[in-house]
């Protein structure tokens, strides 16, 4: 029975670092795969991999940069097995993107902290509108709609929202020495 709490446990977590970190990985792949389908299969086979292997990620670390790292080799695999007549890169500029994106990846994660950190900071009502209109995807006319508020009156107040986010973050970089 404890086992079975274990299993369900790392499948949750598991399931929460995916999704959270999802389009990341896929936008990776896809800036070195342009042919979607074949992008597609990629992510696939590195989600895949990564759920098989999960007990061998280290809890508190890049999920997303285990994700990309696993991602490159299965890019490399497919440029390895995969000609389709026509060159996507040559190797040097193929390395040249990796390189760059494992440092953007890095400053990525020092921003997203720096979001999470102000996010916290939002009185509950700000917080409210930014879950809905961003976590829920929701358009801002429909958010509107739905909350009882003058389109234009909500667009104001989520224009407050991104300034103070702005500057949060930019003082938060600041102090990291990280702007």
């Amino acid at each position: 029975m404890a086992d079975e709490k274990t299993h369900t446990d790392k499948d949750s977590l598991f399931l929460s670092l995916l999704m959270t970190n999802q389009k990341r990985i896929y936008g990776f792949i896809q800036m070195l795969i342009p042919i979607s389908s074949d992008a597609d299969d990629i992510m696939q086979e590195t989600v895949t991999y990564m759920w098989r292997n999960f007990d061998k990620f280290e809890p508190g670390t890049s999920f997303a940069a285990w994700g990309t790292q696993v991602a490159r080799f299965r890019v490399l695999k497919y440029r390895q097995q995969k000609h389709h007549g026509h060159v996507i890169f040559d190797e040097e500029l193929f390395q040249e993107i990796l390189n760059h994106h494992e440092a953007s990846l890095e400053r990525i994660d020092v921003r997203l902290d720096a979001i999470e950190e102000c996010l916290k900071k939002l009185n509950e009502r700000d917080l409210e509108l930014v879950r809905l209109r961003y976590g829920q995807e929701i358009t801002t006319k429909e958010l509107a709609r739905r909350i009882g508020r003058p389109v234009q009156g909500l667009y104001k107040s989520l224009a407050r929202i991104h300034c103070a986010l702005s500057n949060c973050v930019l003082r938060v970089l600041a102090s990291q020495g990280a702007t």
